[in-house]
């Protein structure tokens, strides 16, 4: 989307407009305020031009006799979803223009059209495109650096390693139950696999004991999510990934750790990712104990209603449990994780 050989910030906008006289005065201002500029005199010659060379801004006219504007901005995000359009139009065709932002255009300018406002929108719609790639880069670089640490978190405890990867497949499939926002979902696909990453700043004798903790020791045990933010977060530059990492295991009456919140004080995404963590913990044989059966664990999380857990969300998990390990009897949660492995990597 960005040129290599321009000057950081400037993005790359295509024109697009079947009256060649609008192309060139467009061109000509947006490239006077910076911006590398091609001009498409036909739609056909727009999806061309995107095809062959992605654009961070696509300014287009939406009645055009080849290629309408419409399929210009379809083909446009079907390229680069983070691309954004830019739609122009005739004011008696306002509601093909209202059509158009509904299919994810950036915004519409009306005919005839004040150049200033045209740069306005355009300077707008340049920033946001910036804002999502390098989000996009930063993403990639979270990835890498998440790979990293599991091998770390993997060599040094197996049972933490594989505790995290099943409580992110099943953290994720509980907040799509409860169709929670967007930036939940992405927090839980991000860093929940390293929920517990700060587990690799606890000495082996403590993490690895295999029987009950002295106080002392559950202390420093405690420090786990304070240590996993700092490695993952240490410029404070992320949000619900790093209330995600830092409080989930805050409980709903306040005697959690590591700040002691209570209630909605605790960021919604800890408050769902909790249940999920504490279900595995429970089905999962520990050095110091085995694995509880299933019934026993949804009795321990039904006794956590209103304590450890808020109220409608424990109803909510205590009601989709069921559907994801299955109707087996015995039930094996064992296996419902091994299935849901295999699912997310098919």
């Amino acid at each position: 989307m960005w040129g290599s050989s321009m000057k950081p910030g400037t993005a790359r906008v295509l024109v697009v407009d079947d009256e060649p006289e609008v192309v060139d005065v467009l061109c000509t201002l947006l490239a006077s305020e910076g911006y590398d500029t091609t001009p498409a005199y036909r739609g056909s010659e727009a999806l061309e031009a995107i095809t062959a060379d992605g654009f961070a801004v696509v300014v287009t006219d939406l009645g055009m006799p080849d290629v309408d504007g419409m399929t210009v901005l379809n083909h446009a995000k079907a390229h680069d979803h983070t691309a954004e359009v830019i739609v122009v139009t005739g004011r008696d065709d306002v509601h093909t223009a209202v059509q158009c932002m509904k299919a994810g255009a950036f915004d519409f300018v009306t005919k005839p059209f004040q150049l200033d406002a045209v740069a306005s929108v355009v300077h707008s719609a340049a920033n946001k495109a910036r804002t999502e790639a390098e989000n996009r880069q930063l993403r990639g670089a979270i990835s890498a650096i998440k790979r990293a640490l599991m091998l770390s978190l993997q060599a040094r405890d197996s049972y933490t390693h594989g505790h995290c990867l099943n409580v992110a497949i099943l953290a994720r499939r509980f907040c799509a139950h409860l169709d929670l926002d967007e930036s939940v979902l992405e927090a839980v696909s991000a860093v929940g696999e390293l929920h517990d990453v700060g587990k690799i700043g606890i000495a082996d004798f403590i993490l690895l004991k295999p029987s009950k903790l002295t106080p002392a020791e559950y202390a420093i045990m405690q420090t786990h999510p304070a240590q996993g933010r700092d490695i993952l977060d240490p410029m404070g530059a992320f949000g619900v990934e790093s209330e995600l990492v830092l409080h989930h295991h805050e409980r709903w009456d306040g005697a959690g750790y590591p700040i002691g919140l209570k209630g909605e004080e605790i960021p919604l995404v800890a408050r769902v990712f909790a249940l999920a963590d504490v279900f595995d913990a429970l089905t999962s044989s520990r050095p110091y104990r085995r694995a509880m059966p299933y019934e026993t664990a949804i009795e321990v999380i039904h006794n956590g209603w209103g304590t450890q857990f808020q109220p409608d969300i424990t109803d909510e998990f205590l009601s989709f449990i069921g559907a994801f390990v299955g109707l087996s009897s015995p039930r094996d949660v064992g296996e419902a994780f091994e299935r849901a492995r295999h699912e997310e990597e098919g």
